[in-house]
């Protein structure tokens, strides 16, 4: 029996389906052309919790930090507390810092450093170590008075993430079994592009607002200036559960 080349690429393809089915997943391999590829390639955020552990805070398993209450670390109005993203190691100067957010709006001092459109969410603020001693950063002033100009793509990528609240993907397996909004052949891993305005920035997010799919992926395209100002771009959904009803959340 003789194959011919189109015979055996359709094999190999019809292969290559079957074992992706029996396992479950599609693993994205980053294009050589991004400027991060699928290793995190951010510096590691060197974090002295030194500070607050003074105060008698104490780290817990998944990165929470239970923390005295009354105590000078509650009194911006936070009582949760949490490790922040590892991808803040690439902001400079690096500051300790420890990531807080609250539910209590009743006090003008609640800013937010993050503005979200669910109503429902938190506001998020961070409590950090200047030279030792205790301060908070409230909003998107406050932090940008402290680490912009932004002027490197690890900057820019701890930029979007601390403000959005949103996340890189450097490696990632999709699952089959969700209902692709895109072809997962498009699916693009983070991504930092400098551009004439600024940095463009690809983040993701599993959080919806209002009525969603309780398991979805959405894709976020932020650019990020040099003063630090974040702007969404654009925003599209990556894939949502198959067998999933909708939720809503006031």
């Amino acid at each position: 029996m003789t194959f011919s080349f189109k015979k055996i690429f359709l094999l190999v393809t019809a292969l290559v389906l079957i074992l992706g089915g029996l396992y479950g997943t599609y693993r994205v391999v980053a294009p050589a052309s991004s400027t991060f590829h699928e290793t995190n390639p951010l510096p590691d955020f060197k974090n002295d919790l030194s500070l607050f552990m003074d105060i008698g805070c104490a780290l817990e398993n998944g990165g929470s930090i239970i923390c005295p209450n009354p105590s000078a670390i509650t009194s911006s109005g936070c009582g949760n507390f949490h490790i922040p993203s590892s991808s803040l190691g690439g902001l400079n100067p690096a500051y300790p810092m420890i990531e807080c957010w609250g539910w209590d709006y009743s006090s003008a001092e609640n800013d937010s450093v993050r503005l979200t459109s669910c109503p429902s969410d938190p506001f998020y603020q961070y409590a950090i170590s200047l030279g030792g001693y205790l301060s908070f950063i409230k909003n998107t002033n406050d932090f940008k008075t402290l680490f912009a100009p932004v002027e490197t793509p690890e900057e820019a990528i701890g930029f979007a993430i601390a403000l959005t609240g949103d996340y890189p993907l450097f490696d990632f397996t999709l699952p089959l079994d969700v209902k692709f909004s895109i072809d997962p052949s498009d699916f693009q891993l983070t991504y930092v592009e400098e551009t004439k305005k600024g940095y463009e920035v690809l983040l993701f997010s599993d959080q919806g607002c209002g009525c969603h799919y309780l398991t979805l992926l959405t894709a976020k395209k932020y650019l990020v200036t040099s003063s630090g100002d974040v702007t969404l771009m654009d925003s599209y959904e990556i894939y949502h559960g198959a067998d999933e009803g909708m939720i809503c959340v006031d």
